[in-house]
């Protein structure tokens, strides 16, 4: 499983090289707190997560199903004006 870019500023990616390793897992995107922001389950090889509203900081991902839970850390980065 990736998960990229990382940092992310507005889309986090989520893909499988084979789509049964993450098609009908959780995912849950949680603060540096512990908060749990947001969970869906992965409908496809490639799934997407708008991102847009996050403060900049770091953020948690976690992918549960069948398999062993697997956790990423993940950091927002600001976005500056251009």
């Amino acid at each position: 499983i990736s998960v990229y870019p990382n940092p992310f500023s507005n889309e986090i990616i989520i893909t499988s090289k084979n789509s049964a390793d993450v098609t009908g897992q959780l995912m849950k995107l949680y603060d540096v707190t512990g908060k749990l922001l947001t969970s869906q389950i992965i409908k496809s090889q490639k799934t997407s997560i708008l991102a847009t509203s996050l403060l900049a900081g770091m953020y948690f991902l976690k992918i549960e199903g069948t398999q062993k839970p697997q956790v990423f850390k993940l950091i927002k980065q600001h976005q500056g004006l251009l």
